[in-house]
């Protein structure tokens, strides 16, 4: 799947219709200098994070998008002298935010990094990324010439129609007796004479 598919219920959906999900690499978007959220310990027994100097953060609330706050605890950690490393507030108090789901998030991210997920993922760039760019450079799908969401709606399914057919055509012409026939007397139809412009 793309990167924009990457999110905390999509990944427990998937894994629990028993399909494996691939979904690629997302760069960390937060702050270079601080300490990155893989630096924290989960300690699954008292539901706490631990930071990479060995504070505790509680969890505190849950809001209804499903983000699980933990803090620490300011007394310790106003004093810290890697406060300004960890982003905690002028009261010495850190807040860590996840995921209600985050654990499948983590789950598809380790399957990514297994044999079987590597192979998968190489496979990215010869079936989905090739459809993108084809539409693109042979089917003029850079821009919309239309106006609307019916309009262009419309014209994007016509588009899509016609590389299905293409697809459709060059898959019948491999597998076809004829095609075999006529490679025999004329060799210049080994390869497939459909649509490859």
């Amino acid at each position: 799947m793309d990167a924009g598919y990457k999110t905390p219920w999509i990944a427990k959906k998937t894994l629990e219709d028993g399909k494996i999900p691939i979904l690629p690499y997302t760069r960390y978007t937060g702050k270079r200098d601080r300490y990155k959220p893989w630096e924290y310990t989960y300690d699954p027994v008292k539901d706490e994070y631990i930071c990479p100097r060995g504070e505790r953060l509680r969890h505190t609330t849950t809001d209804r998008s499903g983000k699980r706050s933990y803090r620490s605890t300011p007394g310790r950690c106003r004093n810290c002298p890697c406060k300004g490393k960890c982003g905690a507030n002028e009261k010495g108090q850190k807040l860590l935010t996840t995921h209600i789901w985050q654990e499948y998030l983590d789950l598809v991210e380790a399957l990514r990094k297994t044999e079987r997920g590597k192979e998968i993922y190489a496979m990215r760039k010869e079936t989905i990324e090739r459809v993108f760019a084809d539409a693109k450079e042979k089917h003029a799908m850079r821009y919309t010439h239309h106006r609307g969401l019916a309009a262009v709606t419309r014209w994007v399914r016509l588009k899509y129609a016609a590389m299905n057919l293409k697809k459709m055509a060059i898959w019948s012409w491999n597998n076809s007796f004829f095609r075999y026939i006529l490679t025999i007397f004329n060799p210049i139809y080994a390869k497939s004479p459909v649509f490859y412009s």
